[in-house]
């Protein structure tokens, strides 16, 4: 079960989760996540006063860290999912045109420099709902042959590895020990 405290590092409240991680056995390790969220996996067995003093003696690290990452977003807005929004495809930027339609909407397309979704309903969840879609579609499609043309510079392999698809907060791509790749969808907008 986590836990949220706080530490104060000058006026700063920075709030903080404890997560008991069964493998730690004598010291804590406090993570910055890109969001600016702070977790500290500590011992099961570790007294609560000790974890806030531990983390306390490392406020100035922890606020430095926080500070960059809320930096880092602070220019981003989250997206509304309208016409004249920019979207992300193969490292271009393309402008969103959404279609209000009272038939069965068409598959999202890209034409000339805009991606044209067509909704019936408009709201910001089917469109998001239709991008990610056609986002996955794409990002199938360009992996399988970018695999494939790998494979066959690749002279010790000697069949395509299996890959798939998978939303991931924190990396790009893995691979299994079996050979099977593992990518991020979301690298087909880079």
């Amino acid at each position: 079960m986590n836990i949220t405290h706080k530490i104060t590092y000058g006026d700063q409240s920075i709030p903080y989760t404890i997560n008991p991680d069964p493998k730690r056995h004598a010291r804590i390790a406090i993570h910055v996540e890109p969001d600016g969220s702070v977790i500290v996996d500590a011992p099961p067995e570790f007294d609560l006063s000790a974890i806030h003093t531990a983390v306390q003696k490392r406020a100035r690290w922890v606020a430095g860290h926080v500070g960059e990452a809320l930096t880092r977003f602070a220019h981003v807005r989250p997206r509304e999912y309208v016409s004249g929004e920019q979207i992300m495809y193969l490292g271009r930027r393309y402008v969103l045109k959404v279609i209000p339609t009272d038939q069965k909407p068409h598959p999202v397309r890209l034409k000339g420099h805009r991606l044209e979704v067509e909704t019936k309903s408009g709201d910001a969840d089917d469109i998001k709902g239709r991008v990610r879609a056609w986002y996955r579609v794409k990002a199938r499609d360009y992996f399988a042959k970018k695999i494939s043309e790998a494979t066959d510079r690749l002279p010790w392999i000697e069949e395509v590895p299996a890959f798939r698809l998978m939303d991931m907060t924190k990396q790009w791509g893995s691979c299994s020990p079996e050979g099977q790749v593992i990518l991020n969808p979301h690298l087909i907008k880079a």
